[in-house]
C-alpha cells in the first residue's frame, strides 16, 4: 500500500481545501488552491521569510460563498465543489486532495460499510442526515480516482508534509479573511439600513 509520502511525491496535481463557516449564520467561505507537485516542492524551497512572502503574494486562491446549512455539510459540499471544478475529465490517480475538514477523514474507508447498510444511521428507519454528499463523493471518487490526505492523517512530518500544512494553513487563513470581510459588510449595511 502507498504511504502518504509516496502518495505525495506521485501527484501531479494537489487541491488544497479549507474554508471558514459562522455558527451563528450558518453561513460559509470555502476556498481552494490548485497547485501541480513542482509549485509545492518550489515553495518548500524558499529559505527565508522575505522569499516565502513574496511567492505566498503569486498563489491564486479560489472561493464559494455557500447557504447557511450544518458545519458537516458545509465541509463535504466545499470539498464537493472543489475537486468538482478542478479541470479534469477522467481518472487521475496523481490528484492529491488536502485538507483540514474533519467530516471527510476516513470517509473513502467507510465506503463499503455505508453501502452495505444503504446509508442508515443507528436509529431505526432512518437514512444518514448527509448521505447524498457522500454518494455524490463517491461517485466523483469513482470518476477521478483522486487520493485524499487529512491534515490529521498525516502523521510524522515529512519536508513534503510540512509544505502541505504550510500551503493549507494559507488556503484556511484566506477563507477565514473572506468570511470576516463579508460579516463585517453585512454588519455595516444592517447599521447603515437602520439610518436610512
Amino acid at each position: 500500500m502507498e504511504t502518504n509520502q509516496e502518495k505525495i511525491r506521485n501527484s501531479q496535481n494537489v487541491i488544497f481545501v479549507s474554508g471558514s463557516f459562522d455558527p451563528r449564520s450558518k453561513n460559509g467561505v470555502g476556498c481552494k488552491l490548485v497547485l501541480t507537485y513542482e509549485e509545492c516542492a518550489a515553495f518548500s524551497a524558499l529559505k527565508t521569510e522575505k522569499m516565502m512572502d513574496k511567492k505566498r503574494k503569486l498563489l491564486q486562491f479560489i472561493t464559494e460563498d455557500f447557504e447557511p446549512m450544518t458545519t458537516s455539510r458545509f465541509e463535504l459540499k466545499t470539498m464537493l465543489w472543489a475537486i468538482d471544478t478542478h479541470k479534469i475529465e477522467q481518472k487521475s490517480p496523481t490528484l492529491m486532495v488536502c485538507t483540514d475538514f474533519r467530516t471527510n477523514k476516513g470517509l473513502l474507508e467507510r465506503r463499503l460499510k455505508l453501502e452495505e447498510t444503504n446509508y442508515a444511521s443507528a436509529r431505526k428507519d432512518t437514512t444518514l442526515a448527509n448521505a447524498d454528499l457522500y454518494k455524490e463523493f463517491f461517485k466523483l471518487h469513482d470518476r477521478l480516482g483522486f487520493n485524499v490526505l487529512c491534515e490529521e492523517d498525516k502523521g510524522e512530518q515529512t519536508t513534503e508534509q510540512d509544505t502541505l500544512s504550510l500551503l493549507l494553513l494559507e488556503v484556511n487563513k484566506h477563507s477565514r479573511e473572506t468570511l470576516s470581510n463579508q460579516l463585517k459588510a453585512n454588519a455595516t449595511d444592517k447599521i447603515a439600513g437602520k439610518w436610512f
